[in-house]
């Protein structure tokens, strides 16, 4: 779990030591490519997906610009050959079924280098939960399902057992990424609703986050950096547990404490089960 507090109370100020852009290699050809469906809910939303790895470099600030920085450079231009849509732009006429992707030659990528005396043990000490996940879990579905509940069901005795009984139900119903197609954009205008309570969950253990290797070995912590209020939460693979999940939760300290009690008695409940 993320304190924020605690990042606010010890952040330093950041030195930025160089500015560039990196570009795809010039091999690369203009081109477009057009929207998908599936695409449609995604220009929705407000906060896209954003990740912080933390890695021990045992290095002085000098060998990483004169050794490491011009190979990461290298990699992700080449990288960008093969996700060009990164550096591409959406373009958006006047008749929005028109709308697509569009990588012209010499598009780029804003590439920020900074140093911080932040303390690197404090950010990659948060108390992030860990369970346990069966075999048969696959996550990282391509796309997304909404499930509606009662307030007072989830405020209620068992409310946690209560949400993972429809969320799996919803799972389990679901044969096609078609289906409820005709009511995708509606339910999500029905989402941004006053007086609607929602939660967002993001991402997946399957990504594998902690399987990203720059040379370095695993990341000594990996953060959700979207989740910044309690409408999104985070989920992810475990650095040092195989099955295991990591959670990303943003809340204020009073509030953390009593979402950590309220989780603890309902992990115990559903043990019994």
């Amino acid at each position: 779990m993320l304190y924020m507090d605690n990042l606010i109370n010890h952040h330093e100020a950041l030195k930025v030591l160089e500015e560039c852009q990196v570009a795809p290699p010039p091999s690369l050809p203009s081109t477009t490519l057009p929207l998908t469906f599936f695409d449609l809910p995604w220009l929705c939303c407000k906060n896209p997906v954003q990740r912080i790895f933390f890695y021990e470099f045992p290095h002085p600030t000098h060998h990483f610009l004169q050794t490491t920085l011009p190979i990461l450079k290298h990699s992700l231009s080449l990288s960008l050959q093969h996700f060009f849509p990164f550096v591409s732009n959406l373009i958006v006429p006047t008749q929005p079924h028109l709308s697509h992707i569009r990588y012209l030659r010499g598009d780029s990528l804003p590439f920020i280098v900074a140093e911080s005396t932040a303390d690197f043990t404090l950010l990659t000490s948060h108390y992030t939960p860990e369970f346990s996940l069966t075999s048969t879990y696959f996550g990282n579905c391509l796309t997304s399902c909404m499930v509606a509940m009662k307030r007072s069901e989830i405020v209620g005795e068992n409310g946690i057992v209560t949400a993972a009984k429809t969320i799996e139900r919803e799972i389990r119903d679901f044969k096609s990424a078609l289906r409820k197609a005709e009511n995708l954009m509606s339910d999500f205008k029905e989402l941004e609703k006053l007086g609607k309570s929602v939660l967002v969950i993001t991402s997946s253990p399957k990504l594998g986050v902690y399987q990203t290797d720059f040379g370095w070995g695993k990341p000594k912590k990996c953060e959700a950096a979207h989740v910044e209020s309690s409408k999104f939460m985070s989920l992810s693979d475990c650095r040092d547990e195989k099955e295991g999940i990591e959670v990303g939760l943003a809340l204020e300290r009073t509030q953390m404490n009593k979402f950590s009690n309220i989780l603890k008695k309902e992990l115990h409940n559903i043990n019994k089960f």
